[in-house]
């Protein structure tokens, strides 16, 4: 059984050696070395590849073939993971598929098994454990020669056209180019399949009794009140954008928590959480001991909670599927919104030339237009985490900014209209 920890699994470098993010130069230049390492050890490991994957699909044939509609999917990422299952789940919610994947360390085993027309096959290699992209590239590049010899009659589609597209008219800074790019994820009408391609999504029963027999037996009385989940991320990357989501000092939260156990609610932890800042507290529960693979619990969590305090990040799509209110804090980019126009944003705080700019300024005027569109390079710019009062009145007030945004963002699309104003006066309660 997986243990229950928090420790994020990263892709570029080992973990033992994670401190050299701090020297970039290095990073990268290591990034590239063990990139190349894979590349080699692949092509040295490919004949037993190729034969494992073969014994694969001459194991599973009979029960791959019963449906017409047959696909491959991988990613490492847990968002794109969610949003790719639930696109093909709705836009084949009338038939059954065949999908076949390999698990990366960020995504969640158990979401294929809570989608009813969805029948997952799981290629689990015996060389290659799924650490990095290289790794996922060669699998799929193999079954997908393959699925079209062994199932040259059904209709074998490629799970990425789903929804990722050459361009679009959205627009966003890409950092390779280091240039203001379309968009090549299409994702303006989401909202709208998730409200018309109806589809049967839950946990199997049988994990969900598995799941709530284990946390009784470590808190008898967790299930009295309802629950509220703070699933709190730390930066992760020297990617831009995975560098600047970050949830700031989590103590911040502080006093978000103790309102919601006043108001009558249970609070949980998760993600990159850090429990022992709240653990103390009559009401908030440390479920990072419970004897469950994290990966179950995880997902049940986010399937029951009432409410979703979190930044930008992967776990939001499936609380927007499944209705649950989102509260977003310290969100960038600014193009981005959520796939639930009621949810809340608090965007992070901003800096231009030493001087604090409203998100009215960002949206509204030229010389920041770039920055908008997520453009970091100008080193102007500053962002800065929310205040405890910031935070804590984002949840709990409705003060709101009104603002008009660019038809090439997405968030334009989605029509998030709840954007928070950085208010750090004391809310009375």
């Amino acid at each position: 059984m997986a243990k229950n920890n928090r420790k994020f699994d990263n892709f570029d470098i080992s973990p033992t050696i994670s401190f050299v993010k701090n020297f970039p130069r290095i990073y990268y230049f290591l990034s590239k070395f063990v990139y190349f390492v894979n590349l080699v050890t692949i092509l040295i490991l490919l004949p037993p590849i190729i034969l494992e994957i073969l014994i694969f699909l001459l194991k599973k044939y009979q029960k791959i073939k019963i449906n017409k509609n047959i696909s491959i999917f991988y990613h490492w990422s847990f968002g794109h993971q969610i949003m790719t299952i639930d696109h093909i789940s709705r836009i084949y919610n009338s038939e059954n598929i065949s999908l076949i994947t390999f698990i990366y360390p960020r995504n969640n085993r158990y979401l294929y098994f809570c989608y009813g027309n969805i029948d997952t096959f799981i290629f689990e290699s015996i060389f290659l454990k799924n650490k990095y992209k290289i790794h996922g590239d060669i699998q799929k590049y193999i079954f997908s020669i393959l699925l079209k010899i062994f199932f040259y009659s059904k209709n074998i589609f490629n799970s990425e056209n789903i929804y990722i597209k050459e361009k679009t008219n959205l627009r966003y800074y890409n950092a390779n180019t280091k240039k203001i790019d379309f968009y090549t994820t299409n994702t303006i009408g989401y909202q709208n399949l998730i409200k018309t391609n109806k589809t049967k999504i839950q946990i199997p029963t049988d994990l969900i009794n598995k799941v709530e027999n284990e946390i009784v037996n470590k808190y008898e009385d967790f299930f009295h009140k309802p629950f509220v989940l703070f699933l709190l991320r730390t930066r992760r990357s020297l990617e831009p954008y995975d560098n600047a989501r970050d949830s700031g000092s989590q103590i911040k939260y502080l006093k978000a928590i103790k309102r919601f156990i006043k108001e009558g609610y249970n609070v949980v932890g998760s993600g990159e959480t850090k429990d022992n800042l709240f653990k103390d507290l009559k009401g908030y529960y440390d479920l990072s001991e419970v004897n469950l693979d994290k990966y179950i619990l995880n997902l049940y969590l986010l399937f029951n909670s009432k409410k979703l305090i979190c930044q930008h990040s992967g776990p939001l799509i499936l609380t927007n599927i499944l209705g649950i209110e989102n509260i977003i804090i310290n969100s960038f980019p600014f193009f981005l919104g959520s796939y639930n126009s009621e949810d809340k944003i608090l965007f992070v705080k901003v800096k231009y030339r030493n001087k604090d700019i409203t998100i009215d300024e960002i949206y509204k005027k030229d010389e920041h237009k770039n920055f908008r569109y997520g453009d970091l390079s100008d080193k102007n710019y500053k962002l800065e985490e929310c205040s405890e009062n910031e935070i804590y009145n984002a949840i709990f007030s409705d003060d709101y900014y009104k603002l008009n945004f660019p038809k090439d963002m997405l968030i334009y699309h989605t029509k998030n209209h709840k954007i928070c104003k950085h208010n750090d006066d004391w809310l009375r309660e």
